[in-house]
């Protein structure tokens, strides 16, 4: 979830968003339930890197400055699995998926499984945990000026020049991030901290 709500391709994050029910013959009338683990809808480019095969946490952590209209995003349904799973080797749990998947596709849905240690390696997992704990820093308009000023009419600059621009040290950085957040700029994370860049999202104003 973190990384989900970290990404600039994600533009809507929800968890277990509603009950599934399927009604199939032989199952003593009983349907079968399904709780999806996270909904979210995404930029089409999202999808389609999660399709050809890239991991979900790198996935989540390429930037993205492209605004885009509600009606393009794609909705996502995601099915998160540990390594170890005791449903991997029921076929009822594996038929109930793929029925899952088939209703779906039908509204237009798109869905995926991420397994923990082909999906989630450790690092993106902790740069998505120390990001959200600057999700919430406050902001003002000298801070949207400033950031406009440090790109001076380009659309890319370093995070280096960025974090200057808005103090310095620990609380640029901090704002940096809030500022991601509020998708005014969209953060390179898959470098190290501070010596990335950072590109600034078309059609947005502080």
């Amino acid at each position: 979830m973190r990384l989900a709500d970290l990404s600039s391709r994600v533009h809507f994050l929800l968890a277990q968003p509603h009950r599934l029910e399927i009604h199939v013959r032989g199952n003593g009338g009983r349907p079968l339930i399904y709780f999806p683990d996270l909904l979210l809808k995404v930029h089409p480019s999202f999808l389609h890197d999660l399709q050809s095969g890239m991991p979900y946490a790198e996935v989540a952590l390429i930037p993205c400055a492209e605004s885009i209209k509600p009606h393009h995003l794609k909705t996502l349904i995601v099915e998160v699995k540990a390594d170890a799973d005791s449903r991997d080797n029921d076929p009822k749990y594996a038929r109930k998926l793929e029925l899952a998947k088939e209703v779906y596709s039908r509204r237009g849905f798109s869905f995926v499984t991420v397994r923990e240690s082909q999906h989630l390696p450790k690092r993106p997992s902790l740069v998505a945990r120390y990001a959200d704990l600057h999700k919430f820093v406050a902001l003002d308009a000298r801070d949207y000026q400033s950031c406009l000023t440090c790109f001076g009419g380009r659309h890319t600059q370093t995070e280096e020049a960025l974090i200057a621009a808005l103090g310095g040290g620990p609380s640029g950085y901090a704002r940096l991030i809030a500022l991601h957040y509020r998708r005014f700029v969209s953060v390179e994370f898959s470098v190290q901290r501070g010596s990335g860049t950072a590109h600034l999202v078309a059609g947005e104003e502080p």
